[in-house]
């Protein structure tokens, strides 16, 4: 039997394969600079919150929607320098990943 959950995370999946084609660029949160800056280099560890941005239409994801399968589900972002500024509209775009048992999981 299909769950809402299941159906839920296939769903996300398949936003994210997608997402992937358009070069989606991960950004991670610097608390002390209050910015999301790039992700240039694989961490140890990936738990961390972040924006997942198509870095050349200056889109991010936007985790915030009860429906991530919402049409348009995006925010316009500013990138300088490798960073975008950390906002009330960037913040509750934002996607937070943790890790799992044997791997991570995405929470919005």
């Amino acid at each position: 039997m299909i769950t809402k959950r299941s159906k839920f995370l296939s769903g996300l999946l398949a936003l994210l394969m997608v997402a992937s084609l358009f070069a989606a660029i991960p950004f991670v949160t610097n608390a002390a600079t209050a910015k999301y800056v790039k992700v240039t280099e694989e961490p140890t560890d990936w738990s961390g919150t972040y924006l997942i941005v198509y870095e050349d239409g200056g889109k991010a994801f936007n985790g915030g929607l009860s429906n991530p399968d919402a049409q348009n589900n995006f925010i316009a972002v500013t990138i300088s320098n490798g960073e975008i500024e950390s906002n009330a509209e960037t913040d509750a775009a934002k996607v937070t990943i943790a890790a799992y048992e044997d791997g991570y999981s995405i929470e919005m």
